[in-house]
């Protein structure tokens, strides 16, 4: 399929479309329907944007486009989810939709700092419009932990139900948190697993992810 896509971006009416878009002019291309949208995406982000965003007319059609979008490109895909803002935020569907906002937001923040592989987000005009943190408040809300750091664990516990997260006996979701003597387990909400942080004293000792179903 990426021949596809090589093949779509070498095409003489199709490098004319590319220009006016690194001019910074609008532009559209005739003719599209079904998958077909997904290749002439993936062969317009092949032309070196660091960062390409499309967006769909409605929710539900997002996660299909990104199955259609990887068959034809090799960069990172990520889906911008709408929140469910019909369920409550304390259940495990909307925190994950939330979480996964995050992550994107975050690396977007990246572009700026370091050189990054160009990558796509593909969301809809109703994510677009429900509200995100402020790049202030994501920074905020954000520590780096690093082997070797020596810190106060209960300070640590106080930053984290602070910045919104929840103490329980074994951490399961994302934004909860666990401490059993010299371990801090943390699952944060853009988290894919959480993490177990080890303790000697107030020296961090060891950093490493674990399994939620076995807490090991």
């Amino acid at each position: 399929m990426l021949d596809l896509t090589r093949l779509l971006a070498n095409q003489t009416d199709f490098m004319d479309t590319v220009a006016a878009l690194q001019e910074g002019q609008g532009t559209s291309v005739d003719g599209v329907w079904g998958s077909s949208c997904a290749l002439v995406s993936a062969a317009v982000s092949s032309q070196g944007f660091p960062v390409n965003l499309i967006v769909l007319p409605r929710g539900r059609q997002i996660d299909d486009f990104v199955d259609d979008l990887t068959l034809f490109t090799d960069q990172e895909v990520f889906a911008f989810p709408v929140l469910d803002t019909g369920t409550s935020r304390d259940s495990y569907g909307n925190e994950d939709q939330h979480g996964e906002r995050i992550r994107i937001l975050k690396r977007l923040i990246e572009v700026d700092q370091r050189h990054l592989k160009p990558f796509t987000i593909v969301t809809s005009i109703q994510a677009l419009l429900q509200p995100v943190p402020t790049r202030a408040s994501l920074a905020a809300s954000t520590r780096t932990l690093q082997v070797g750091d020596v810190l106060e664990v209960e300070g640590l516990q106080t930053w984290l139900v602070e910045n919104g997260f929840h103490a329980t006996s074994a951490v399961e979701l994302p934004g909860e948190f666990s401490r059993r003597g010299g371990i801090l387990d943390i699952y944060a909400p853009e988290w894919e697993q959480p993490v177990r942080l080890e303790f000697w004293d107030e020296e961090l000792e060891s950093l490493r992810q674990f399994d939620v179903r076995t807490q090991r």
